[in-house]
């Protein structure tokens, strides 16, 4: 059992969760999703990303830091989190808990994960010019925010092997403290 927290973070279609829930079961740790998490506190996730962006964040950070005080784990976080310096500051700070890993991905490989999972509603499939504004101005926010980063491009078995070497060498350096 590796018990750790790793935070991961990226733009949608990068697969946090995907191989966020299979490193969390190689870690024998629970996985946890900050967007399941707003919605099981009863925030209506899609109207604030419509409506209040901004909120949308805030919720997200207090979602964060709940799931960060709890228990180690794995949590997913949602590609909005970097939208306001209220959450970089909060990844900032989630550091201090484990390691915060970005799934690094083309903008044209995340468009296709997405398209392929069916989520026609997402921004990045209906105003492409405008996602891709998008994922490049938060691609500097993103590698700021972590302290690792993985080619999420690469078959998941190697972006899970990754993750869970990346867990393992905070376990090491956490027994040194």
């Amino acid at each position: 059992m590796l018990k750790e927290r790793l935070v991961l973070i990226g733009t949608p279609g990068a697969g946090k969760s995907l191989v966020g829930k299979a490193a969390a079961a190689r870690m024998e740790v629970p996985f946890h999703d900050t967007e399941l998490h707003m919605k099981g506190r009863g925030v209506d996730v899609a109207q604030l990303f419509r409506e209040d962006p901004v909120e949308l964040v805030t919720q997200e950070v207090l979602a964060l830091q709940e799931l960060l005080d709890a228990e180690p784990g794995v949590i997913a976080t949602t590609g909005e989190i970097v939208r306001t310096e209220l959450g970089r500051n909060a990844l900032s700070a989630a550091q201090s808990y484990g390691p915060v890993v970005l799934l690094q991905i083309p903008f044209e490989v995340a468009r296709a994960c997405l398209r392929n999972r069916g989520d026609t509603d997402r921004p990045a499939l209906v105003d492409e010019e405008g996602a891709l504004r998008v994922f490049r101005l938060r691609q500097p926010w993103f590698k700021e925010a972590s302290t690792h980063e993985v080619d999420a491009a690469h078959h998941p078995v190697d972006v899970l092997e990754d993750l869970v070497r990346i867990a393992q060498m905070a376990a090491l350096l956490r027994a040194e403290e």
